[in-house]
């Protein structure tokens, strides 16, 4: 997919989002090297008025060998990780439209082999699972609306790790519950 339409924020040398009037993901925080760490922002992301209430994603970010990028989650109604200790591992996923991609899925019981990080824009190319992107997108009004640049984050975030794994051992991965 595409990177989307609409203004594009991304991080400055300072690996951090420039101020803007609505709070973004906060990108302070230090980096993890032994485990990638996932904090949630509560950095609603919402369809054409967020006044209307119709948020339907949350911002987090994800920080891994003195990396970060920005994850969108699903909201609503839709299946989440829990925070705490995870794995994830390679696996290879089949949309509904026939595309195959490389996804990484979080494993365990809670999961059961259906929540995963892929490649996606926004909130509704999600269904439970987590879009990676390098910068948050946010619509005219200043609010954010996805991620961009989904692929590379992809593609850097699995290097970080080691590259691709066409069996099951998985890798650590914690998400800290945030706001």
């Amino acid at each position: 997919m595409g990177d989307a339409p609409g203004r594009e924020v991304g991080f400055p040398s300072t690996g951090k989002l420039p101020q803007k009037k609505k709070p973004g993901p906060d990108l302070t925080k230090p980096a993890s090297d032994k485990y990638p760490v996932l904090t949630r922002t509560g950095t609603k992301v919402c369809y054409d008025d967020p006044e209307k209430g119709e948020c339907i994603g949350e911002l987090g970010v994800l920080v891994y060998k003195g990396q970060r990028f920005v994850l969108l989650e699903r909201l609503d109604g839709f299946k989440r990780m829990p925070p705490g200790p995870q794995e994830i591992y390679c696996k290879e996923i089949t949309f509904s439209n026939g595309k195959k991609s490389k996804a990484l899925c979080f494993g365990g019981k809670y999961s059961n082999g259906r929540l995963y990080i892929h490649v996606a824009n926004y909130p509704s190319q999600i269904m439970g699972c987590m879009a990676i992107g390098l910068k948050a997108l946010y619509n005219e009004e200043e609010d954010p609306i996805g991620v961009g640049s989904s692929q590379d984050a992809f593609d850097q975030f699995l290097d970080l790790l080691g590259g691709w794994r066409n069996h099951r051992t998985p890798w650590k991965f914690f998400i800290e519950a945030g706001k």
